[in-house]
């Protein structure tokens, strides 16, 4: 294992990550390699078409290319879990029988729907200093997103 893996490991041990909805499990599970990936999936998500559920679910895998140290490591993921349950939620307003969503986060271009930003920008394919920037800001002000990448990469 790589000392960038060991790294990431260290961020998500004692991680707690729930699901609103009751009997979902999210799941973070690091893949070694390099850069090693942080794969985020769901068990037993609840299907907004069939009624069912659906094993697992898989969000997102991010390479993982740098370490901007635990505790943007850690607001990261919470900011990018954030922004996949923006999506989730978006999936749930509905116009009549269910069939239009006033903000379809799948509507296409998917890659860049604006109304998918939650899940695109929270969960990037490659986590960098500008990812990590644009996934802070999925929850926050961007100047303060800005500020909090600004004060990581000045040195003390």
């Amino acid at each position: 294992m790589t000392d960038l893996y060991e790294k990431w490991a260290s961020a998500l041990r004692d991680l707690d990550v729930r699901h609103p909805r009751d009997g979902a499990v999210p799941t973070l599970k690091l893949i070694e390699g390099v850069p090693p990936s942080l794969q985020v999936s769901v068990r037993e998500h609840a299907c907004n078409v069939t009624g069912g559920s659906i094993d697992e679910l898989p969000v997102s895998t991010v390479r993982l290319t740098f370490w901007p140290g635990i505790t943007l490591a850690r607001q990261w993921i919470a900011a990018a879990w954030a922004g996949y349950l923006q999506h989730e939620a978006l999936e749930l307003v509905t116009v009549g029988e269910r069939t239009e969503r006033p903000l379809d986060p799948h509507r296409e271009p998917y890659a860049t729907n604006p109304y998918n930003r939650g899940l695109r920008d929270g969960f990037p394919v490659e986590l960098t200093w500008g990812s990590l920037e644009r996934a802070l800001a999925v929850v926050m002000d961007p100047i303060h997103a800005r500020s909090l990448i600004v004060a990581k990469r000045s040195p003390p």
